[in-house]
């Protein structure tokens, strides 16, 4: 009941004008997602949110892992490219089986901001960035990158409705996906 009834106050938050031109990012919409993981599905937990991708890697190499070394890990090379700050980051709780773990990788926009180019290539840059660091595990990790949006720009429409892929599956590679 209590789910139902927060699944109903986002869709007023997000799809009724009157109030979705004053619900932010960040205020609103990303206060939600981290204490409601459950939208994603029960198999998820908590990772980390609002933090670069280096500290996302070591996040994950701790408390995930369990590595002792995840300092040594995250510093061994240099972490540059890892300065973006995607919002939220969810582990799986649950292995699933042979295909191990799957992690998500959250981008949040506020109900007035739709989705274009920019959008898309900010979502891309944080799959790339994860899948062609080696120090993030990929052997029996699956990652997901998820741009949430209200509705796109017509200059994306041809990436999310492509076919033979769900709608807004945008990028499929060896271990991860990319969704808007």
């Amino acid at each position: 009941k209590n789910r139902l009834h927060i699944i109903q106050a986002l869709e007023e938050r997000v799809y009724n004008d009157d109030v979705g031109g004053k619900v932010q990012e960040r205020k609103h919409l990303h206060k939600i997602v981290i204490h409601e993981t459950w939208l994603f599905g029960d198999n998820y937990q908590y990772g980390i949110d609002d933090s670069t991708l280096k500290n996302v890697l070591k996040t994950y190499l701790k408390d995930v892992m369990k590595r002792d070394d995840f300092e040594e890990i995250v510093n061994s090379e240099d972490n540059s490219e890892l300065g973006k700050i995607p919002d939220v980051c969810l582990w799986s709780q649950y292995s699933l089986g042979s295909l191990g773990k799957e992690n998500l990788v959250i981008e949040l926009k506020k109900p007035n901001k739709l989705a274009g180019f920019d959008e898309k290539n900010q979502i891309e840059s944080y799959a790339s960035r994860v899948v062609n660091d080696a120090r993030f595990p990929k052997e029996k990790t699956r990652w997901r990158f998820i741009l949430l949006v209200k509705d796109i720009k017509p200059e994306i429409s041809s990436s999310v409705n492509q076919k033979g892929r769900q709608r807004g599956h945008i990028v499929e590679g060896e271990n991860y996906d990319v969704f808007v």
